[in-house]
């Protein structure tokens, strides 16, 4: 039986892909969120932003290495 692994080439390259413009987007909004922190001098709120971006970053990373799977 031999298994065609192009189908599972694509669909790690389309995931990986998916996932990294995800992780884009949910930086980007992070970013919002630490200039609105900076703005207001919110102590708690530049934190949560600094992770929030952190988060995003492993999930693009994660995301661009899957890509590259494929």
């Amino acid at each position: 039986m031999n298994l065609d692994t192009s189908l599972i080439g694509d669909f790690t390259t389309a995931a990986g892909s998916l996932i990294g413009l995800g992780g884009g987007i949910w930086a980007s909004m992070g970013i919002v969120a630490l200039g609105g922190a900076l703005k207001e001098q919110n102590g708690n709120e530049i934190k949560a932003s600094i992770w929030h971006i952190c988060g995003a970053a492993i999930i693009t990373a994660g995301g661009v290495y899957l890509a590259t799977l494929g």
